[in-house]
């Protein structure tokens, strides 16, 4: 879709171009200017040129996980509901980390059950609206952390009837 939304614009700019008076002469240039200054170069090479420059990179180090109990909570809505989630922590392996994580497990189970006190339906109901979730409950941790950063948060489980 993005390469499709690149020609379009490709096209768009070439009719753009070609109503003020540029106008493309034999040599390939536009009005004395060589193609590859107007445009990058993805967007004059074609298909196969590109995928054969493409290189893949290996998958990154799995993190490591620290999983915190089950939270059971309902919605701050008129009509409650019930909330049942399972949350883990991913980070770059550090035994410093771990060893805090540990340590401060009450005070980041405080902060996760503060941040969904307040919570409503409408606030969980969505893909997006969950990863807005994971990224507060990510910075709100990370803030209070020393030896380290919370990279990724999981729901194992995550429940609303």
């Amino acid at each position: 879709m993005v390469v499709e939304m690149k020609k379009v614009a490709f096209v768009a700019i070439l009719l753009l171009l070609s109503r003020i008076g540029f106008a493309e002469n034999r040599t390939g240039s536009v009005d004395g200017i060589a193609k590859e200054k107007l445009f990058p170069s993805y967007v004059t090479e074609n298909k196969d040129q590109r995928n054969q420059d493409i290189i893949a990179a290996p998958p990154p180090e799995p993190l490591a996980l620290y999983e915190l109990p089950t939270f059971t909570l309902t919605t701050a809505d008129t009509e409650p509901r019930f909330v049942k989630m399972t949350i883990s922590l991913g980070y770059v392996p550090d035994q410093n980390l771990s060893s805090e994580l540990i340590n401060r497990r009450s005070e980041i189970q405080h902060i996760v059950n503060i941040i969904l006190e307040g919570k409503t339906f409408e606030d969980l109901n969505s893909v997006e609206k969950t990863i807005t979730l994971s990224e507060e409950i990510k910075s709100h941790i990370n803030m209070r952390l020393i030896n380290g950063m919370i990279k990724e948060v999981y729901f194992i489980e995550f429940v609303i009837h």
